[in-house]
C-alpha cells in the first residue's frame, strides 16, 4: 500500500485514478470496512486503484478542548487498511485550515485534486466547517464528476457500530465484544522500557510499554494475549494497571509476561495483542500470594490457547 501525507496548504497532484471511501476511520471497525471493501470492489469494476483518504491528527483533537482518546495510532490505522487491501492511503493532515473550510471549498480543494473517480462515505458524514457539509452537499457537488456511494448504517444488536461505541467497551472491559466489533483482535504497540522491575523481582519479569498519552486503553486488569515480536508471536498474560500491591499511586502501564521468552528487548518494538480478559487486578497481601496468582494466570493463558484457535493473518 501507498501512503501519501498531505498538507492542503502545499500543491500537489496524483496520477493514479481512484476509487476511495473517506472518513476518519478510528477503529478501522466493522461499518469502516463496509465503505473499504465497497471501494475496493468498485476500484476492481472500474479497473482503477482502491485509496482510502482519512485525516491526521483525531479531528476531535482540534474542533475541542477536550482530550480525545483514539483506538487506532495512524501508525495502527496504516497497518489495518494495508491488510484490508486498500492500494493507496491518503492522509490529510487536520488542522485549524482544514477545519475553517466550508463545505464547499473543501470539496474543490480535496475531494477534486485527488483524481477520484468514484467516493464512499457512510450515511452521516459530514465535513466543512462546523460540519456544515452533509450527503445532499456532495451529491449536489459531485453529480456529471464522481459517482457517489453512500453506505447504509451497520448494526450490532440494533446499535450503530461506532469508535464511541467501542471505546466504551473497551473502557468497560468488554474486550471480546469489541474485538467481535472491529473483526481483529485490539492491539497495541510500543517500544519497550524500563519499569519498576517488580515482575523480575517475582520470577516474572514484564515487558513495559510505552504508549502515545491519547491511545485509548482497556479497562484495569489481567487480559489473554499474545505478542508479536521480530514476526515472531508468542503467548502472553498482560497486566494493564497500576501495581497496587507494590505502589498507592502510579501511572497506568501496559506490562506482557511473555510465556517461554528470554530475550533483552529493551529499546525494541512490540505489539501487544488482546484476546481476552483473565481478571480484575489485585491488591495481595503479599508477594507470596501475588506469585501463586501470576502462576494460575500462567496456567489460564496456556490452557486457552491450547483449546482456542487463532486466526494469526489478523495479527500482522
Amino acid at each position: 500500500m501507498i501512503v501519501n501525507y498531505i498538507d492542503i496548504a502545499d500543491e500537489f497532484h496524483f496520477d493514479d485514478k481512484v476509487a476511495a471511501c473517506i472518513g476518519h476511520f478510528d477503529g478501522v471497525h466493522l461499518g469502516h470496512q463496509a465503505l473499504i471493501n465497497n471501494a475496493i470492489s468498485i476500484a476492481k469494476e472500474l479497473n482503477i486503484k482502491s485509496a482510502m483518504i482519512t485525516f491526521d491528527p483525531d479531528p476531535k483533537s482540534i474542533l475541542t478542548s477536550k482530550s480525545t482518546k483514539i483506538l487506532t495510532t495512524i501508525e495502527e490505522k496504516i497497518k489495518r487498511t494495508a491488510y484490508f487491501g486498500i492500494d493507496i492511503m491518503y492522509i490529510i493532515k487536520f488542522d485549524h485550515n482544514l477545519a475553517a473550510l466550508c463545505a464547499n471549498d473543501f470539496i474543490t480543494k480535496v475531494i477534486f485534486r485527488l483524481n477520484i473517480r468514484s467516493l464512499t462515505c457512510g450515511f452521516d458524514f459530514r465535513f466543512g466547517n462546523k460540519g456544515s457539509g452533509t450527503i445532499a452537499t456532495l451529491q449536489a457537488a459531485l453529480r456529471n464528476h464522481i459517482e457517489l456511494e453512500i453506505i447504509a448504517q451497520v448494526s450490532h444488536d440494533n446499535q450503530k457500530i461506532s469508535s464511541t461505541w467501542i471505546n466504551t467497551l473497551l473502557h468497560q472491559g468488554k474486550i471480546n465484544l469489541v474485538n467481535f466489533l472491529l473483526a481483529y483482535p485490539f492491539a497495541l504497540s510500543g517500544i519497550v522500557i524500563k519499569g519498576h522491575q517488580v515482575g523480575r523481582r517475582l520470577n516474572f519479569p514484564t515487558a513495559n510499554i510505552a504508549y502515545q498519552d491519547n491511545q485509548s486503553l482497556p479497562k484495569i486488569g489481567v487480559y489473554i494475549g499474545l505478542i508479536i515480536f521480530e514476526n515472531k508471536i508468542y503467548q502472553a498474560m498482560i497486566n494493564v494497571g497500576n501495581n497496587p500491591t507494590f505502589y498507592q499511586k502510579h501511572h497506568t502501564t501496559i506490562e506482557a509476561h511473555i510465556l517461554d521468552f528470554d530475550q533483552d528487548i529493551y529499546e525494541k518494538q512490540i505489539r501487544i495483542i488482546f484476546i481476552e480478559r483473565l481478571r480484575d487486578e489485585i491488591k495481595y497481601q503479599n508477594a507470596d500470594s501475588l506469585i501463586q496468582q501470576l502462576n494460575d494466570d500462567k496456567i489460564a493463558v496456556q490452557k486457552y490457547f491450547e483449546i482456542n484457535q487463532i486466526n494469526m493473518s489478523l495479527l500482522l
